[in-house]
């Protein structure tokens, strides 16, 4: 996820094997491909977006993540 998210390619999650997905139990995996979906449907559509990784934390067990995809 860090790393998908962190090199704008969001495509790469659709990758992800599946024993990895519920070992890890990605919360945000889910959310973050519907983002995928809008951001390739409004990409198509003419929109362009700024993305920007702003922090990854892994303060107890489980990590915390933020991004933004603003339009330009």
């Amino acid at each position: 996820m860090v790393s998908a998210v962190t090199a704008d390619r969001l495509d790469d999650l659709a990758e992800l094997d599946e024993d990895l997905i519920s070992d890890a139990a990605i919360d945000g995996l889910w959310p973050t491909t519907m983002l995928r979906g809008a951001l390739r449907y409004e990409t198509e559509n003419g929109a362009h977006f700024a993305h920007q990784f702003l922090h990854y934390a892994h303060p107890t067990y489980f990590g915390m993540l933020a991004a933004t995809w603003l339009r330009k």
